[in-house]
């Protein structure tokens, strides 16, 4: 029956049934691995001692020096200057998701004994839908108003011809591996790929294997050859089989995966076809944290904990992850209130021969 009057949308009808859909299931939302793993490592935008600057920099080495010399009496002495550094200069990016109360329907479920709070879970939502927004931009290649991604950052310059300011063509050392597969997945190309953006040093090792979903079942086919042997049974009433002593049974597949230790981490969002092997230690979201003086009074820095949504993450990341709200206020033109979150930041990486790719992956 349709009811006389203003017709309501779902931001009334959904929230007004009854307790057995109390629970928000978010059923929208991919899973946002490695932004979410992005964010929970954060960094400060700022130069250390130094607080926040208006752009980040570093001072990174390019070449080594050649003028050191071996020497057994009185030959002539190397003493030639040389630079053998140059600076990357990385500045902020901004993202912003409004978050709208419609003056009417607030008054119409005023009273109403909502099972769910409508305006507690727009909140979250809108929320989860910027870590989303990011989780799809930090694989892009930094077009536009967005962030650098993955595609550029890790690069040889082809997607992307410069970083931090400066030219790869004339800093090679610049450029991250990457490695077209011609179609099929090894272990033997993940080898090479691995030992290439590999040095000594506890820093200097990849931290994290990031790919799609099918190539994660690539990988694990790779892997395969070696079974688990389990003693489980399943009954009627459990979703999951369980260990038993008297019952036998096989089993294969696994949910975790690692490579040389390293684990393989697979991601919705991730670039269709392709394997990256990325080194965190280089690798960083670096996020704004100080509200300008003149704008305490709008925006406040945002805590990103605990979620009242089904199925979310409960980890509690970095507090350098970007996010402020802008608090709710009055529309002077229209029926509602508005508030905003904002998200200011950027993915940087000072060192980008320590990641690499592999691309065009379809088979093994």
């Amino acid at each position: 029956m349709t009811a006389d009057g203003m017709a309501y949308g779902n931001n009334i009808t959904n929230f007004s049934t009854s307790r057995a859909a109390a629970i928000v299931v978010d059923a929208i939302l991919n899973s946002t691995t490695w932004a979410s793993r992005m964010l929970y490592n954060a960094k400060p935008f700022n130069v250390k001692g130094r607080g926040e600057m208006p752009t980040l920099k570093k001072t990174v080495k390019i070449s080594r020096r050649s003028q050191g010399q071996w020497v057994v009496g009185l030959e002539n002495l190397n003493s030639s200057a040389e630079n053998v550094t140059v600076q990357m200069e990385f500045n902020h990016t901004a993202y912003t998701m409004p978050v709208v109360d419609i003056m009417l329907e607030s008054f119409a479920r005023e009273g109403a004994g909502e099972d769910v709070d409508y305006p507690a879970f727009d909140y979250e939502d809108a929320l989860d839908e910027s870590v989303q927004d990011l989780s799809d931009a930090v694989y892009g290649v930094g077009t536009g108003k967005q962030p650098l991604g993955l595609e550029a950052i890790v690069d040889d310059g082809t997607n992307k011809s410069t970083i931090g300011g400066l030219s790869r063509t004339t800093y090679s050392t610049l450029n991250a591996t990457v490695t077209a597969s011609g179609g099929t997945l090894s272990l033997s190309k993940m080898a090479t790929l691995n030992s290439t953006i590999t040095d000594t040093g506890k820093n200097e090792k990849t931290t994290a294997i990031v790919t799609t979903y099918d190539i994660f079942d690539l990988y694990e086919s790779l892997l395969t050859p070696t079974v688990r042997h389990q003693y489980k049974v399943l009954s009627m009433s459990n979703k999951h089989p369980m260990a038993s002593s008297n019952k036998i049974g096989m089993g294969q597949g696994f949910n975790v995966l690692t490579y040389r230790g390293i684990p393989v981490v697979p991601d919705k969002a991730c670039t269709a076809q392709t394997l990256y092997m990325l080194n965190e230690y280089y690798l960083k979201w670096h996020g704004r944290t100080r509200v300008p003086k003149k704008y305490k009074g709008f925006l406040k820095a945002v805590s990103l904990g605990k979620s009242v949504k089904e199925g979310q993450a409960v980890e509690k990341p970095s507090k350098y992850h970007g996010f402020f709200y802008q608090s709710p206020q009055m529309m002077p033109n229209q029926g509602g209130i508005i508030s905003r979150f904002w998200l200011i930041g950027q993915l940087v990486s000072f060192n980008p021969r320590r990641q690499g790719k592999l691309t065009g992956i379809t088979t093994v």
